[in-house]
């Protein structure tokens, strides 16, 4: 094992292709790594940084199911039943487990083999591995993946992180599309290392940004038998972005607006229209109260639909472009006359220097005038009464 872990050091440069390694990269990582499933005691290792780690599990390969395992560091102490398990050792149990700065996943199954393509590409976004599990096949893939943390995480915090990404994850991939083991967010649980025919791979994004997603993240360490807990404002740059996800959105809050601009934001995130649909169909049974008609939450989901990712036929072809009919009334064109004399000429310097029509310049020029006069100067727009308006302007340019 040691073996294993310098030869990792030395192939850094070939595990880490992204940017310069932060600390969730660079600081050492601490994790126990047990035999079988009944080693209660497991031998206690560090590697130099998360590359090395990676290199550590991936090359470490079990003959059968059940045997060699890895899980977080434990300090040295005493067997809550000292009597059954006697002396001081670094036991595998709750009460001893240290800071990890990994966090695993055990997806037990996912929803289809297409499905497993996206949750790999979904996992691309952070810095982390995965590999297949014994009972793995290519209809039933299943898979544990681990990913670099920011900083280290104790016991709690761990369960609640593996909830709130878990709980995100399904929000964008769709809630059946993996079924999660959640025991492994405990730190003293076993992840399974790959077994000889597991295949391997790598994430090359960011670290788990630790504090952004455990802020506002809901408590769950006792919601065991919660299937998906509530997201909370969890930030989703835990996505790539700084939007936040409502976690609740009522009647008179916006309901159609929220949809609206996740499904946007989703779109922005080049997820296909499809998955944007049944995305926004989720949320909105799990989280608008009272849900939207499903009519209306596919209006919103289809708004600025780009072709891009717009449904095509059983060939994957896009549709024939049709023809755009010109339904507006035609514009008059502008006339520089119009203007005075010394701003006409201003106008439409700007505009040859910029290459735009001189309508752009001439709005943003009589706007800037008229705020500059202000109410120093008032007209009288009809010649009996006493009504006095003052020079203001309004603008706004439509191209």
């Amino acid at each position: 094992m040691n073996n294993q872990i310098e030869g990792a050091s030395r192939g850094e440069s070939k595990i880490y292709r992204g940017g310069s390694p932060d600390m969730g990269l660079s600081a050492g990582v601490n994790y126990s790594r047990g035999v079988n499933k009944f080693d209660n005691t497991p031998a206690q290792n560090k590697a130099p940084d998360f590359n090395a780690f990676e290199m550590a599990v991936l090359s470490d390969r079990a003959e059968e199911k059940g045997l060699q395992y890895v899980c977080s560091a434990f300090e040295l102490g005493e067997h809550r039943d000292p009597v059954k398990y006697p002396g001081k050792k670094h036991w595998r149990t709750g009460r001893l487990v240290q800071p990890r700065s990994f966090q695993p996943f055990d997806c037990d199954g996912f929803q289809d083999a297409n499905t497993f393509v996206k949750a790999r590409a979904y996992w691309q976004r952070f810095r982390g591995f995965g590999y297949t599990t014994a009972s793995s096949t290519t209809g039933d893939p299943r898979a544990r993946v681990v990913l670099a943390l920011s900083r280290q995480v104790n016991r709690d915090e761990g369960i609640r992180l593996g909830y709130a990404m878990q709980a995100v994850a399904l929000t964008e991939l769709g809630a059946d599309a993996i079924k999660f083991d959640d025991s492994v967010y405990k730190g003293e649980q076993p992840l399974y290392l790959p077994p000889t025919t597991a295949e391997a791979f790598s994430f090359y994004g960011e670290v788990v940004d630790v504090d952004a997603i455990l802020i506002g993240a809901p408590d769950v360490i006792a919601a065991k038998k919660v299937a998906r807990p509530s997201l909370g404002p969890v930030a989703l740059a835990l996505m790539g972005s700084t939007f936040v996800l409502a976690d609740r959105v009522t009647d008179g809050e916006g309901r159609e607006a929220a949809i609206l601009k996740y499904a946007g934001h989703l779109r922005g995130k080049h997820i296909d229209q499809a998955t944007i649909e049944r995305v926004v169909l989720d949320y909105n049974q799990l989280h608008i109260k009272p849900p939207l008609t499903e009519d209306v939450v596919l209006d919103r989901a289809r708004r600025f639909e780009s072709p891009e990712f717009r449904q095509t036929s059983s060939e994957g072809c896009l549709p024939e472009p049709q023809v755009l009919v010109e339904s507006l009334p035609p514009v008059p064109t502008f006339l520089i006359a119009m203007l005075p004399k010394a701003i006409g000429a201003y106008v439409q310097d700007v505009a040859e220097r910029m290459s735009c029509p001189v309508d752009f310049p001439a709005v943003a020029a009589m706007v800037a005038l008229a705020s500059a006069i202000g109410s120093r100067i008032h007209c009288k727009p009809y010649p009996k009464g006493t009504w006095m308006v003052p020079a203001g302007a309004w603008g706004m340019v439509v191209a």
